[in-house]
């Protein structure tokens, strides 16, 4: 593999044409097409140096053999580059291990449109005018802090579209909402290949981390195919794309104009927390290459109560369940590994059951690793709720007249105290856990104790006050609990 920078020269001839299927995310990969026997991708990804102090825009290009599982050796590519219909390079490359790394010398941002010929031939026989269009977004990032309930939470947003002329959170109703210009016209939208924009935030901000979401475009409710969530990309943080194509943009436009209302000269996205679970939830590997499903049942997960993850491979070029996957789930919290299996998916579907203990819960990332053998991986985040505090299981009829009697002076308060404690002991007064006091037997019950075991004999106030009064009791070391 060498590095080559681009340069205007050459021109080429087209044979096969394989449609680009990404999203423009960054890289994107064709659908698998059977040449000569061998099904074939080709793929092409924006890299990001490190190190990189030019204006450069790095891209890393090869085609993939599946059936060998191999990228494809002694590979020329013949090339020709654009960015908003100007030509950046059009040249030939040789790559000996077929991977291609291009230097493009522009500080333009967008679509990149690469038009691809492969002529290749390796030891498993010869790939000819194999042709490629592959589109990949760039963009530049912009940073937003906002401080909510005095926890400051940086979202960062992209576009790779246009530059984005705002974005505000609203805290109250969990939106995220992005303004990016666009040109409603005809002539604009058969010119964009796809409008991709992504919000990013910590995985730790809960009160956006949903299992789903929903989008709208200038008030028009988007297609579930056009939002992914992405756990993988980055550690910690969850990323959530807009992707609208042609047919959708075209279809905002047609519901804008039902409206009779004056088509803006913005493209205004919004993203709403999910707030009921919608099985199932899907991500995608980094490639692109498959889809992964998953649901789980009970839709509340806590601890002490068995979870089933049910899941599916997917072939993101038909969506078909990828038959004889073999795949490993991992369950992490806090970056620490609480749970792993590696196993035979036969029919493309496997399923898994877990249990979390009391003291797995917050943010939890089902990680699913090396799929098919290929080593790709996804991950999706959840919440683990705490567990759920007892209620009041029960305070037989019989205890009111009990705690009447008392408050009445038929008893004293020792003989009342012994009679509580009694009955909790025994399981006939049954109240949430709680931790008792150290024994107190000098101590007074509070006058208000009574009035409340009053009030609620005369049916003034509900059990919950009661049991908040017992309670105290315990806390107090007055009622001791064996």
């Amino acid at each position: 593999m060498k590095l080559y920078y681009a340069l205007l020269v050459g021109i080429f001839s087209i044979s096969l044409l394989i449609p680009a299927f990404g999203h423009g995310t960054g890289i994107e990969s064709s659908p698998f097409v059977n040449v000569n026997d061998r099904d074939v991708r080709v793929t092409v990804e924006h890299l990001t140096l490190d190190d990189n102090e030019s204006n450069a825009k790095f891209f890393q290009i090869h085609a993939y053999d599946r059936i060998n599982n191999e990228i494809i050796e002694n590979t020329n590519f013949d090339i020709k580059l654009f960015n908003d219909d100007q030509v950046l390079t059009n040249d030939s490359f040789f790559e000996e291990d077929g991977i291609l790394v291009l230097g493009v010398a522009t500080t333009e941002t967008g679509i990149f449109t690469f038009n691809i010929i492969i002529n290749a031939e390796d030891q498993f026989g010869a790939i000819t005018d194999l042709e490629s269009v592959n589109e990949v977004s760039i963009t530049e990032v912009t940073r937003h802090l906002q401080t909510i309930e005095e926890y400051p939470v940086e979202f960062r947003v992209k576009s790779y579209y246009d530059n984005i002329e705002r974005f505000v959170y609203n805290e109250n109703n969990h939106t995220a909402k992005i303004i990016i210009p666009f040109d409603w016209k005809e002539q604009n939208i058969s010119h964009t290949g796809v409008v991709h924009a992504e919000i990013m935030f910590p995985q730790s901000f809960v009160d956006f981390l949903a299992p789903n979401y929903f989008g709208t475009a200038n008030g028009i409710e988007l297609f579930k195919s056009s939002i992914f969530i992405d756990d993988y990309s980055e550690e910690e943080n969850r990323i959530v794309h807009f992707v609208l194509l042609k047919d959708h943009l075209r279809y905002i436009k047609t519901q804008m104009k039902s409206m009779d209302s004056e088509l803006p000269n913005v493209l205004e996205l919004v993203l709403n927390r999910g707030e009921e679970i919608k099985f199932p939830i899907s991500a995608l590997t980094i490639s692109e290459e498959y889809q992964v499903d998953l649901s789980w049942d009970p839709k509340e997960i806590r601890p002490g109560i068995e979870t089933k993850f049910i899941y599916t491979f997917r072939d993101t070029y038909d969506l078909a369940p990828i038959r004889d996957s073999d795949y490993t789930l991992t369950l992490l919290q806090n970056n620490k590994e609480i749970f792993s299996r590696t196993a035979y998916a036969k029919i493309g579907a496997d399923f898994t059951d877990y249990t979390f203990s009391e003291q797995e819960t917050g943010v939890t990332i089902a990680r699913f690793s090396n799929i098919s053998g290929s080593g790709q991986e996804t991950e999706f985040a959840f919440i683990v709720l705490e567990a759920e505090k007892s209620d009041l299981v029960s305070i037989p009829v019989w205890i009111k007249d009990h705690a009447k009697w008392w408050a009445e002076g038929v008893f004293d308060d020792n003989t009342y105290a012994d009679g509580i404690e009694y009955m909790i002991n025994v399981g006939i007064i049954v109240i949430p856990v709680t931790q008792s006091g150290v024994e107190n037997q000098d101590a007074v019950i509070p006058e208000w104790v009574k009035n409340t075991a009053g009030w609620w004999a005369n049916d003034e106030i509900p059990d919950s006050a009661y049991v908040n009064a017992i309670q105290y009791l315990i806390k107090e070391g007055i009622i001791t609990i064996a």
